[in-house]
């Protein structure tokens, strides 16, 4: 068995031949057949794509949790990067066998949408490069909160029976890390744009396109916009269909030792699909489904592309992908 020290020297390099392959196949190959101008961009992307492994996220995504973390242009970079950029670059990555991607998201008739991935790396070489650290999703920690912890009642506004969930949130979490636990737990895919309506201050990403003043949501605590029990605010997930969420402070607790936050413990109903028109739009896609005969019944199947139960919902698989943010 060797020693420490020769496995560390031996360790060390490793990790330098793991890098100078990184550096030959993503460097030479993806950026020089594919016309990459961007190479610190394209790092940053197989980083989190690494980290990533096997989640559901999208281009748009990406390019906020890159700019939100400074890893692009050390924090100074002003607006996000195109999410057609990071799509090519995915795409490049992809023909490179370096990722391998699974749309899950497209509609034949209309503009397409955010194409989602489950992420798997096919070659195992490159992990050492690139710090392989397994599955997560996004830049918010599961962790033992000192802070206060706040049990919070999300509904799902206009739905009937409701649609519904129970968390429990580190009270000193940015609001940008409770609309990450709020897509977790609702099920959404984080594919649109969102807002957080606060006594009609409305705090987001802040973007040259706003067409009023948004408040910068990482800059805000949960426990500074509700610092109350009873307190209320609205969190809204695509401005298209309007999914507008109440959430209500339940109960203000102190953290559990040994526990982990941000935690789901209640729930009803599951998620409605993305894009399929808001409230009113979801009613009418399940009665098509009910209803075999009914004129969009073929065609809503096919849309939906898999088995959709309106009444599902498994709190054990939502905190599984909590445990899993970063």
């Amino acid at each position: 068995m060797p020693s420490v020290a020769s496995y560390d020297f031996l360790q060390r390099n490793i990790n330098a031949a793991l890098d100078g392959i990184y550096s030959s196949v993503i460097l030479r190959d993806v950026v020089e057949r594919n016309r990459i101008t961007d190479q610190a961009l394209l790092r940053k992307l197989v980083l989190f794509l690494a980290d990533n492994i096997g989640n559901l996220t999208s281009p748009n995504n990406i390019g906020n949790v890159l700019v939100y973390e400074g890893e692009l242009d050390e924090g100074k970079r002003k607006r996000n990067p195109a999410s057609k950029t990071i799509s090519n670059y995915i795409n490049a990555l992809e023909k490179a066998y370096v990722f391998y991607g699974v749309g899950r998201a497209r509609v034949d008739s209309g503009p397409p949408l955010l194409v989602l991935y489950y992420l798997t790396l096919s070659r195992k070489q490159i992990n050492g490069s690139i710090r392989m650290k397994g599955a997560g999703l996004m830049p918010t920690k599961s962790s033992r909160s000192s802070s206060s912890i706040y049990q919070m009642k999300i509904t799902l506004q206009g739905s009937r029976p409701p649609i519904w969930r129970r968390v429990l949130v580190p009270g000193n979490f940015n609001l940008y890390k409770l609309h990450q636990v709020i897509q977790v737990a609702m099920g959404w895919t984080d594919s649109h744009l969102h807002q957080f309506d606060v006594d009609g201050d409305h705090f987001g990403i802040p973007s040259s396109e706003d067409y009023e003043p948004v408040k910068d949501e990482r800059r805000v605590t949960l426990e500074k916009i509700a610092p109350s029990l009873k307190s209320k605010f609205i969190y809204e997930y695509d401005f298209g269909d309007s999914w507008t969420h109440q959430v209500v402070v339940e109960k203000i607790l102190t953290p559990v030792p040994g526990e982990t936050y941000p935690q789901c413990i209640a729930g009803k109903r599951a998620c409605p699909p993305e894009d399929v028109g808001g409230v009113w739009g979801y009613e009418d896609f399940l009665e098509s489904l009910r209803d075999p005969e009914h004129e969009e019944h073929e065609s809503n199947m096919e849309w939906l592309g898999e088995e959709f139960d309106p009444e599902a919902f498994d709190p054990a698989e939502v905190n599984d992908s909590l445990s899993r943010l970063k």
